[in-house]
């Protein structure tokens, strides 16, 4: 589907709510964003994840048949990274629930949300939503976004020098690494 330049009557009331800013790019972005609602893109499709499910149903059914076929064999390690990428899949459908994306009531996104969260990726759905929406509240803000904080991997310089010195992939923790390392 692309994005047209005409738009319906509904559509021009819409845009016209929007106040613009006193910046170029920001008044671009909102005059994108909405020939992108005009247009239904943001529309919720549960049809679209019905596919999906069954998609991710079917894989998971003939990995788990490949894992008890193939047996004690080095193709296990291929499966378990089929399995990595299929669990991640779920997460991601999860994620959409959480953003109230899969259904028109939160009610059901949330079910959703919790059973493929919880039931099948493993993962807290209530855990991962506390700190997803705090991520979202300050995203990318050092010091503010957990999901930046400094840990296996580090977002800048600054979040690297204050990394526990018991880590071994901090400085601190490099430097005072002994043979247990």
């Amino acid at each position: 589907m692309t994005i047209t330049e005409t738009r319906s009557e509904a559509a021009q009331g819409r845009a016209e709510r929007v106040r613009p800013a006193g910046n170029k790019q920001v008044n671009e972005f909102f005059e994108l964003a909405q020939r992108v609602k005009d247009e239904g893109l943001m529309d919720r499709g549960a049809s679209s994840y019905v596919l999906r499910v069954i998609v991710l149903t079917l894989a998971f059914a003939g990995a788990f048949v490949a894992m008890f076929t193939l047996g004690d064999s080095l193709w296990q390690l291929g499966l378990a990274a089929l399995f990595g990428i299929l669990f991640t899949q779920v997460a991601f459908l999860s994620h959409d629930g959480a953003h109230q994306q899969v259904f028109r009531t939160g009610k059901r996104n949330e079910w959703f949300g919790r059973v493929t969260g919880n039931l099948i990726v493993g993962l807290s759905y209530g855990w991962w939503t506390k700190k997803h929406g705090k991520h979202h509240a300050n995203p990318n803000t050092i010091g503010k976004d957990g999901d930046i904080a400094p840990g296996a991997w580090s977002s800048s310089p600054r979040t690297l020098r204050s990394a526990p010195a018991s880590w071994v992939g901090s400085p601190a923790g490099r430097a005072g690494c002994s043979s247990r390392c």
